[in-house]
């Protein structure tokens, strides 16, 4: 083969990969771009007392299926599937335990709430098992959002276990539409933090003091 006939074949095959790369270029760009949702921490009235004990809430387990920025709709309790064009803003597990951290600030019932590698000492520390979140079909229409929190309370120094409890909260959005369903996920979300910082400060004031 000569010479000039190799140059022409090389630039032939470059030509084609470009044209190719282009066509990738094009297909991405032409698929819409998925929504984005967040969700926000409940109001909650602010105790003027603070238990004198410095709180670090640790990462949050989850199922494979929970550990990704993906929208879980569960059509049975043996299948799951994830929304289409809508994603969460972070990965579930680290957006449930942002939402912790800012709810048990907001509370004002701990004199400091730390997140997980903080330079600061923490006294206790707050763990978290993601059990279920996820929306299931309800009846006609409706979806049902189901949020189940298992958590543990435990002193840093000894680890010794405070408490364990379980929070679930069930909220039925009117129908599928995501925005009414994202307002389902965070107000189950927002009772379940609620009663998790009520439980949190109760049982650290009748703890005994870290020595």
């Amino acid at each position: 083969m000569s010479r000039i006939s190799k140059i022409f074949r090389a630039t032939v095959f470059a030509a084609s990969l470009v044209s190719l790369g282009g066509c990738a270029l094009v297909d991405v760009a032409s698929e819409p771009a998925p929504r984005f949702f967040t969700l926000t921490p409940p109001a909650l009235q602010s105790m003027t007392s603070p238990v004198p004990a410095q709180l670090s809430v640790q990462a949050f387990t989850a199922s494979a299926a929970l550990e990704t920025s993906r929208i879980v709709y569960q059509p049975s309790e043996n299948e799951i599937k994830y929304y289409a064009g809508a994603r969460w803003a972070d990965q579930t597990p680290d957006m449930i335990r942002r939402l912790t951290i800012e709810t048990l600030e907001r509370s004002g019932a701990f004199a400091a709430v730390l997140g997980e590698g903080a330079p600061a000492k923490a006294d206790y520390l707050l763990s978290g098992e993601i059990r279920r979140f996820a929306a299931m079909p309800a009846t006609g229409n409706e979806k049902r959002i189901e949020v189940v929190l298992l958590t543990r309370l435990t002193e840093k120094g000894s680890g010794r276990i405070l408490g364990t409890k379980l929070f679930s909260e069930t909220v039925t959005s009117p129908d599928g539409r995501m925005d009414n369903v994202v307002g389902a996920y965070n107000a189950a979300l927002g009772n379940v933090l609620s009663q998790l910082s009520a439980w949190t400060a109760a049982e650290l004031k009748t703890a005994e003091p870290v020595g």
